[in-house]
């Protein structure tokens, strides 16, 4: 996982993280809803950066932890269509998708090894070299 609800409750009040997800009136944060929004981010995470890094990371370097939460925060909020706060959650999510665009393509470099960096390429030494032919 690259972030946990405990990340998510750093970043918003839980009295609005029960607002968003408290669909059975319980006064409590729904944290299988919470989960499935963090799992739903994270895929979108790896759809972006998939090509250029092997996911899941194993190392999660802070900016995409940061880009991971952007990201949960506005499916969990558009979940309820808070158009009160839309504006300033739709700007970040926005902006995640940017960086993860730029991530994916290698523009921004996240720190951690790319498989195109890891990838090795080996040949076989040469059967009929130029020396071998002319002997015919």
């Amino acid at each position: 996982m690259y972030i946990t609800i405990d990340d998510l409750k750093k970043a918003v009040d839980e009295d609005v993280l029960i607002r968003w997800t408290d669909d059975d009136d319980t006064g409590v944060i729904n944290t299988d809803i919470l989960n499935d929004m963090i799992a739903a981010a994270e895929d979108e995470v790896n759809g972006y950066i998939s090509k250029r890094y092997p996911v899941p990371l194993e190392m999660v370097p802070n900016i995409i932890k940061r880009l991971t939460k952007d990201i949960a925060v506005y499916n969990t909020a558009s979940r309820k269509e808070l158009l009160e706060e839309e504006g300033t959650l739709r700007t970040r999510y926005r902006d995640a998708v940017r960086m993860l665009r730029d991530i994916g393509s290698g523009k921004v470099d996240i720190g951690v090894g790319s498989e195109y960096e890891e990838m090795k390429v080996t040949a076989r030494e040469k059967k009929y070299t130029e020396d071998y032919l002319d002997k015919f």
